[in-house]
């Protein structure tokens, strides 16, 4: 897995939504972009039982996941808004956000659902070290 598709795929945790395709802003200002989401739906759909892992693909529940790769520029800008200090490759700012860390991506995505007003998806301690969560933690 490339470095930087951690950011996508991680973006699979943020907000939970029923509607089909939509794009959310965040940010404001000069600071602000778009990310599109796709919603991945069909909560209940019946498990594949052909192949490894056996069951697999089964959903409970509905999710959003981005449709592209979260762009330099949306990164960047959350630095500036978030003081999140996110290292990142200068390929130009509507190239994929690349060499950032798990780490880096779970930050990024915590200040997308903290700047909208939802719980943070990932558990980091004051010091900023990933932590895992306790029964009663609010994420």
């Amino acid at each position: 897995m490339n470095r930087w598709s951690g950011v996508l795929l991680l973006l699979a945790t943020l907000l939970l939504a029923t509607s089909a395709n939509y794009a959310d802003t965040f940010g404001s200002g000069v600071n602000s972009f778009t990310i599109d989401f796709v919603t991945i739906g069909s909560p209940g759909n019946p498990a594949d039982t052909t192949g490894d892992p056996n069951p697999a693909g089964s959903m409970p529940y509905t999710y959003r996941i981005g449709k592209y790769e979260v762009p330099e520029d949306a990164v960047r800008k959350a630095n500036t808004l978030g003081g999140l200090g996110i290292t990142l490759d200068s390929r130009g700012p509507n190239k994929p956000a690349t060499s950032i860390s798990w780490f880096e991506a779970a930050m990024f995505v915590n200040w997308l659902n903290t700047s909208s007003g939802s719980t943070p998806a990932y558990k980091f301690d004051s010091a900023g070290n990933f932590q895992l969560w306790a029964a009663g933690d609010p994420g």
